[in-house]
C-alpha cells in the first residue's frame, strides 16, 4: 500500500510511504476547529513483540500519552485541536530489527466552514472587456473551497462569454468539506454597470502674487454621454474634500482655478504649498484621479 500524495490549500506535502498497515482519523481527515480528535494506528507488521509509537508534525509522542487498543493498534487523542495542517506517521519497533519500521502515515487538517460572501459587487470599466466582481469572502478558513468563481475575493469574466442578454443574475457559492455558503443573488444590467474612464490631472501650477492662485489643469477620458465631472481638494492632514465648484456649466471645464489658498483651507497668512495639497477630479461620480 502506497500513501499518495495529499494537497492542502498553503500546504503542498508529498509523502510516498510504504505501508505495513494503516493510519487513520476520527472523527474525519478534515475536522472543525477545536474538535476534539484520536488519531489511530494499526499495524500489520510481521513481529509479534513490535512497539508502535508515533511522529506528528515531527515530534516524537511520548508513550504515555497513547492508548493501546490491542496488540496491534494504538491510538493517540488530542483534545481542542486547531493546527491547521498535520502530518502523522505511524512507526513499529522490533526487537529483533535494528531499523524500525513505518507503520503508514496520513495527513488531516483542521479549518472552518465557509462563511456566506457578502458585499457582492459588479462592474465594467469603461474601455474594458471585462466584467469584474468582486466580494468579501469572509474569515480564513485553512481549508479548500469550491466556488461558482474560482477566486477568493475577485474575478474577471469576459465579456465575450455573456451573450444571453444584458440582464444577469450574478452569485458566489463557497464550498468545502466542512460545509456550503453561498452570497444573496445580484440582479444587474449591464448597460447600468459601466464606470467612466478616470480622468488624468495633466498639471497643477500655484501663481506667486500677492493673492495666490492654484490653477488645475486635466483632461476628460470618457466617451460617454451624460457625464460631469467635479473637481475636489483637500489639505493633506484635513479628512474633508472641498468641492470647487457646484454649476455645471463651470464644472465639466477641464482648466479651473482654485480661490486662493490661504482663504479657502483657512490657512493664516502663510500659503499651502503644493505638496500639502491633494487634488481630486471625479466624474460620474465613480472614478477620480489624485495630484499631491
Amino acid at each position: 500500500l502506497v500513501l499518495s500524495s495529499v494537497h492542502w490549500n498553503h500546504l503542498t506535502s508529498v509523502i510516498n510511504v510504504r505501508c505495513s498497515g494503516y493510519v487513520w482519523i476520527e472523527p474525519a481527515p478534515v475536522i472543525q476547529m477545536g474538535l476534539n480528535i484520536s488519531i489511530n494506528c494499526h499495524s500489520t507488521v510481521n513481529c509479534q513483540m513490535a512497539k508502535l509509537y508515533m511522529i506528528l508534525n515531527n515530534s516524537h509522542i511520548e508513550d504515555k500519552l497513547l492508548t493501546t487498543i490491542n496488540k496491534t493498534t494504538v491510538q493517540l487523542q488530542l483534545h481542542d485541536f486547531r493546527k491547521p495542517y498535520s502530518t502523522v506517521l505511524c512507526y513499529a519497533k522490533c526487537p529483533s530489527k535494528a531499523a524500525n519500521m513505518v507503520v503508514c502515515g496520513t495527513q488531516f487538517s483542521a479549518g472552518h466552514p465557509p462563511d456566506s460572501p457578502t458585499n457582492l459587487t459588479c462592474v465594467i470599466y469603461e474601455h474594458s472587456d471585462h466584467l469584474t466582481c468582486a466580494w468579501d469572502a469572509g474569515k480564513y478558513t485553512y481549508i479548500n473551497e469550491e466556488k461558482a468563481f474560482p477566486s477568493t475575493a475577485a474575478l474577471n469574466i469576459s465579456l465575450s462569454k455573456l451573450q444571453g442578454g444584458k440582464l444577469y443574475s450574478i452569485w458566489v457559492q463557497a464550498k468545502n468539506d466542512l460545509g456550503t455558503a453561498h452570497s444573496d443573488q445580484l440582479q444587474v444590467n449591464l448597460e447600468d454597470l459601466v464606470i467612466p474612464a478616470t480622468p488624468v490631472i495633466t498639471n497643477v501650477k500655484t501663481t506667486d502674487s500677492s493673492a495666490p492662485r492654484t490653477i488645475l489643469h486635466w483632461k476628460k477620458q470618457t466617451s460617454m454621454e451624460n457625464i460631469y465631472c467635479e473637481e475636489r481638494y483637500k489639505a493633506l492632514a484635513d479628512q474633508t474634500w472641498h468641492l470647487l465648484c457646484t454649476i455645471l456649466s463651470v464644472c465639466i471645464k477641464p482648466n479651473l482655478v482654485i480661490p486662493p489658498l490661504r482663504v479657502t483651507l483657512s490657512f493664516s497668512t502663510e500659503t499651502p504649498t503644493r505638496s500639502q495639497l491633494m487634488m481630486l477630479v471625479l466624474c460620474g461620480g465613480l472614478v477620480h484621479s489624485y495630484l499631491d
